[in-house]
């Protein structure tokens, strides 16, 4: 059993790959959004933490920036996710694109300006779709299916079934439950229940 040899930029970049699993597990498990949030921020405060690979740090940013929505400090979501597409930009990673182009439409949704968030929504789906990435897209489908639930439920089967046809392709089973939701929800509310 060797050791494995890392210096301090190493050292950082797996405190950050540590520090994002760790924010996941606890959000997505039950030790609460409050010590996920403070996961996320203590991985983004690491000395050193701009010099790890960039893609990693956009993961950590989307990460925060979901704890801290759901805990309603919308404005420190709205920040990093901005920070996060402008990196994600810079490097041209069009999947992190996708990505905070559609958290930050659910940013706005909750904002109450419903047809920039729609607008970002339906641009993530598109081009996630283009990129052939079944998981970022049935994301955004569910996302849509959820916003023109009340406005267009005929609409939002159709975004629903889409979102569950992708989810199956991506195998993501949460995605596909969601979208199974939606459907019968907007199914409910056209009277075809």
């Amino acid at each position: 059993g060797g050791r494995w040899p890392v210096g301090a930029r190493g050292r950082t970049r797996h405190a950050v790959l540590a520090t994002q699993a760790l924010a996941t597990a606890q959000m997505e498990g039950g030790d609460g959004l409050e010590a996920a949030r403070a996961t996320a921020e203590r991985g983004l405060a690491l000395p050193g933490v701009d010099g790890v690979d960039p893609r990693r740090r956009i993961d950590l940013m989307y990460t925060a920036a979901m704890t801290a929505g759901r805990l309603l400090d919308r404005s420190r979501a709205r920040e990093l996710i901005t920070e996060g597409l402008r990196l994600a930009e810079v490097l041209e990673d069009a999947p992190r694109i996708c990505s905070g182009m559609s958290f930050l439409g659910v940013g706005y949704l909750y904002a109450d300006l419903p047809s920039v968030g729609a607008a970002l929504i339906e641009e993530a789906a598109a081009r996630s779709r283009a990129l052939h990435r079944p998981d970022e897209a049935a994301r955004a489908y569910v996302n849509l299916a959820s916003i023109t639930i009340t406005t267009d439920p005929r609409q939002a089967m159709r975004f629903a079934e889409e979102a569950f046809e992708l989810a199956r392709t991506g195998g993501d089973d949460v995605f596909g439950l969601v979208a199974h939701i939606n459907a019968a929800i907007a199914r409910w509310v056209c009277g075809d229940w």
